[in-house]
């Protein structure tokens, strides 16, 4: 429980130092800007609940894609590509390469 506990904690904290660092550098590189910063939300609901309420429906959608794309189509690449030849490794190589195109085409066409 503790080492899931662990790699719980390790991959929140990768999440969000690589999600920064790529704002971070689109910023100083001039390709994206901030307009607005804590507006007053139109719909008049108080700030706990238009702040929460988007960040449940993100971690929600975030876990469910990771359980899909990582969790399941990861696993059984790498099991479904693992020949004698060229082995264990290139078959989870070439798993992760997979996944994290075909992940990348969903989002493709995502605004912002």
């Amino acid at each position: 429980m503790a080492a899931l506990l662990s790699g719980a904690v390790i991959g929140l904290f990768l999440g969000t130092f690589l999600m920064t660092l790529a704002f971070a550098i689109e910023y100083a590189a001039g390709w994206v800007r901030v307009t607005a910063v804590l507006q007053d939300d139109p719909s008049g609901l108080p700030f706990a609940l238009a702040f929460l309420a988007p960040l449940l429906l993100f971690v929600g959608v975030g876990f469910y894609e990771e359980l899909v794309s990582r969790g399941y189509l990861l696993r059984v690449l790498a099991e479904g590509l693992n020949f004698q030849r060229p082995g264990p490794r290139a078959a989870l190589v070439a798993s992760v390469l997979l996944t994290s195109a075909l992940f990348g085409w969903g989002h493709h066409a995502n605004p912002n």
